[in-house]
């Protein structure tokens, strides 16, 4: 929590001005901080900025993972909300991956899928009410992705690794994992009790390459109507144990409450493969929302 102290000032600070304190944005593109630092994530300690690759023009961040290890505190890291979200609030998230080539995804134990995606829910008192998670299945899998709110334990499965997006064979419009190149996902939640096929507003989208691989209109994102949004994890462990040691980047990270101005072909607005972020890459840049109206006397 303490790398995320100056966020919360920042928003803290422009609250005076900008009345909707849960929209805000987190944005990293690495290429401001030093090469071998941590990236800036709690439970980040195999984590740092590397220039091997790079989506943005000059780092990214290089994770990397001990053969037999569940990882917690090494793989990934944890982004934490700089406000918390509620019933009826929303998430984006979007990051670059590059696994490079000989690169194993494989998970195999603790169900034998691997944590990717996840948006942590609690209790009003500050218990576990449940992850909104994506996860990946192991390579060989007939279905690359899975999603599960575990408040509600029914499992999506998203996408086939005989598919492809956009209308194209290319190699990085295939929807399973594709290795040696670098890929966009985006992953979107509305926060709700009920969903929408039920008259509510919880819905999960998932993107890959700016393509829609899902639109779960069926699933409720949230246990109860007094619960909260409070963290972002990004990996941070693998089920069973990791196969290898062996890394993997990650570059271009946003993570944002305020409603995107782009939007994918079905009209959805998402943040979209669009270029870098333009992030600062020194830490963590937050960005408030500006206010809807101002009065000047």
């Amino acid at each position: 929590m303490m790398k995320l102290a100056a966020i919360v000032a920042v928003v803290t600070a422009a609250a005076t001005v900008a009345p909707r304190a849960d929209a805000w944005t987190i944005s990293q593109s690495f290429d401001g901080s030093a090469v071998g630092s941590n990236c800036g994530w709690d439970a980040d300690s195999g984590s740092t900025v590397s220039a091997a690759q790079a989506y943005s023009p000059k780092n990214s961040c290089q994770l990397t993972v001990t053969a037999g290890s569940t990882a917690y505190g090494q793989w990934g890291g944890v982004l934490h909300h700089p406000s918390m979200i509620t019933k009826g609030g929303q998430l984006w998230f979007r990051v670059r991956t590059f696994m490079p080539t000989g690169f194993t995804y494989n998970s195999t134990g603790e169900g034998s899928h691997l944590k990717f995606f996840r948006f942590h829910t609690a209790t009003s008192g500050g218990s576990n009410a449940g992850y909104d998670d994506i996860y990946i299945n192991p390579p060989g899998s007939s279905v690359p992705f899975q999603f599960i709110y575990e408040g509600e334990q029914v499992w999506d499965m998203i996408g086939s690794v005989t598919g492809t997006l956009l209308g194209t064979l290319s190699g990085t419009n295939r929807m399973a994992i594709q290795l040696g190149v670098w890929e966009t996902y985006e992953y979107y939640v509305k926060f709700d009790t009920v969903s929408v096929s039920k008259g509510g507003t919880a819905e999960v989208r998932f993107w890959k390459n700016g393509a829609l691989m899902a639109d779960l209109t069926d699933r409720i994102t949230l246990g109860a109507a007094s619960d909260v949004s409070d963290q972002t994890n990004l990996f941070t462990y693998w089920n069973g144990g990791a196969p290898a040691t062996q890394s993997m980047y990650v570059d271009d990270v946003i993570l944002t409450t305020d409603t995107p101005s782009a939007k994918d072909a079905a009209g959805h607005p998402y943040i979209g493969v669009g270029t870098t972020s333009g992030g600062s890459g020194t830490g963590i840049t937050v960005v408030p929302q500006p206010p809807s109206s101002v009065t000047v006397n």
